[in-house]
Order: structure tokens, then sequence, then C-alpha cells
């Protein structure tokens, strides 16, 4: 632009030497209007100058505050992730502190009862009807011994009756829940022995017992298991298996299934033939350790019913909700579920 301008002064300097006086006039004015023009040009370079340098300030006050907003997330999700492992932490402690206080409690209760008399009762907790047997479970149903969710059974190798909650369907068939979660009542992160011998309530959360779930899938014909599944959005699902099977102790409790139908998708097949696992029986690669729950991990799971129970869909860590492969994600839990069986119609 500077050059363009010197041009036009060489070019006008020399037309006033052999110029007349009116066109020296002319070229006079011109000369003013150049230099003004020159003036504003300076002007404006000065103004551009200082946009320039202005610029530059801010760019590099942005880049300042865009590594300092690096650091601040990275110092936050330290924070977050310490925060979490302190909270795992603190609840592994507290369901230890719980665990320990029904061990206790049930020790108690155990040297209160060699006192009394062991008579089996109705139920309304009457002595047992003369002429009257026990049900052997919710299919065998009993008015003497069943009312509304629930019935009083017996089974062999157990020397007492129990209580099971019950579901019946359309056509008043009688299921044996065996598992049942809903509001995360009842702690499910729980010992070899309370696996082994139950835990909850029949009116609520409830787990019906190793032990129990093998003398009644063993002793009373083929047994059917029918799952029923929800999600946070109110999604029901289900997965049904013609046969279903608990070993013995002496081999982990293991699991075995039949053909299966239903639309929650066949997770559970990947765990057939394991064992039996809890927090101080664990004998996979710590997957109860990851998994929070007591189940039939292999390695280490496609299903997790006995998981951590999230009031949200949200899980803290992948996997360690109640947990269904082919029906959520691994990052997401489940609502409620409960697991139900009766014997299979030939």
């Amino acid at each position: 632009m500077h050059f363009s301008i010197y041009a036009v002064v060489i070019l006008s300097v020399g037309r006033l030497r052999g110029a007349k006086p009116e066109e020296q006039d002319m070229d006079a004015e011109i000369r003013d209007a150049i230099e003004e023009l020159t003036e504003s040009n300076n002007h404006i370079q000065m103004q551009l100058n200082l946009i320039q340098s202005e610029l530059e300030k801010q760019s590099k006050a942005i880049e300042q505050m865009e590594e300092h907003a690096e650091d601040t997330n990275d110092k936050l999700e330290t924070i977050l992730e310490q925060s979490q492992e302190a909270n795992q932490k603190s609840l592994e402690f507290i369901n230890e502190l719980r665990n320990n206080l029904r061990e206790i409690t049930a020790k108690i209760n155990e040297i209160a009862g060699r006192n009394q008399p062991n008579s089996p009762v109705g139920r309304f907790g009457e002595p047992n009807p003369s002429g009257y047997s026990y049900p052997k479970s919710c299919a065998d149903h009993n008015s003497n011994y069943c009312e509304d969710e629930t019935c009083r059974i017996k089974i062999s190798r157990f020397s007492t009756e129990f209580l099971v909650p019950c579901e019946y369907d359309m056509n008043g068939d009688g299921w044996t829940i065996v598992q049942k979660r809903y509001n995360g009542s009842v702690d499910f992160h729980r010992n070899w022995v309370d696996y082994k011998s139950g835990f909850g309530n029949v009116h609520g959360e409830f787990w019906i017992g190793l032990d129990k779930l093998h003398v009644l899938t063993t002793t009373q014909g083929r047994q059917e298991l029918l799952v029923v599944l929800e999600n946070y959005h109110g999604d029901t699902k289900y997965a049904r298996y013609d046969a279903f099977e608990v070993g013995p102790k002496s081999q982990r409790y293991k699991l075995k299934l039949g053909a299966y139908k239903g639309d929650a998708g066949d997770s559970l097949r990947y765990h057939e033939n394991a064992g039996f696992h809890t927090k101080d029986n664990d004998e996979t690669k710590e997957c109860v350790k990851k998994y929070k729950g007591g189940w039939w991990y292999k390695n280490c799971l496609r299903t997790n019913p006995n998981g951590i129970y999230y009031r949200t869909e949200k899980a803290l860590f992948p996997g360690t909700g109640i947990y269904w492969r082919s029906f959520v994600d691994a990052d997401e839990s489940l609502k409620a579920i409960r697991m139900m069986i009766r014997p299979k119609d030939p």
C-alpha cells in the first residue's frame, strides 16, 4: 500500500515541474489529498497493529485457561475416583459388620431354640392339624398351610417345615419363589453360610438357600425355572428353562439347566455347570470381589442377579449390579428380579 502512495506522489511531482498554473493548483490539491490518505493509512496501520497485539494476548490467555481447565478436570477425575473407591470400601465394611451381626444373632437364636419345643405348626402358628400333611412346594397348594402369597412347606432331609413365598399364574398353578429382589432392603453380598441356609424375608427380598434348592430340585421330579426381570424403564422380560437342578454341597451346588425360551435372552447358559461362590469361599479368579455377589460364577459372568442393588439404572462399576447381559448393558442395573421353580409337567 505504501508503494502505491509513493508512486502517485512521484508522478504528481513530475507533473508539477512542467505544469501550467491551473494544473499546478489541481496537483497541489491532489498532493494534499495524498497526504491525508497517507496519514489515514498510518493511523489504520497503527490500529491494526494494536488489534493484532490484543488478539495475540487473548489467544495466549485462552491457551492458559484451557491448560488450567485440563489440569482442573484431571484433578476432579482423580478426586472422583478416590471418592468412589472410598465409598466402595465403606460399603464393604458396613456389609461385613452386618453379616457379623447376623451370624451372632443366628447363633443366639440357635442356642435359645434348643430349649423350645419343636412342634410343627399350621398356617396360623397352631400345631399341625391331625390328618393333614404339609405341602412340598407352592405347586402342592394346601389351604391349611398356604395363604395369601406364602406356603409353609416341608421337604425331605429337613426336620422342620418353613415358609416360602409363592406366585400363582392365571391357571392357579403355584411357583415357589427362590430369589426375589426389588428395593435393596436386603444385603446380598453375603458369606457361604448365609447362602447355604437362606436369608431375607418371605414378604420382601429373599434367598431360599442352596441346601433347600438342592433338595427341591433333586427329590421332587424335574423342576423348571422362571426368571422375571424388570429394568428402570418399566420393561419386563423373562427367561424360562424347562429343567433346573442344583447339585450337592460336595459339587459346590453345581448348576444344571434345560432348554431355554423367553425374551430376556439365554445369558444364564454361560453359568451352566459352574459351582457357587461367595465372598468368603471363592474359587474363581476373584469374581466375587469384582462383582459383589454370591452366584454361579465362572470367569466371570453373564448374569449377576445377586449383585449390588443400585437405586438408579446406572451401576457404579460394570457388571456389579443386578445384571443380565442379553437384556441390559454392563454399566446398567435392573430394578427387580425374581426366580421361581415348579415341577415340570410331564
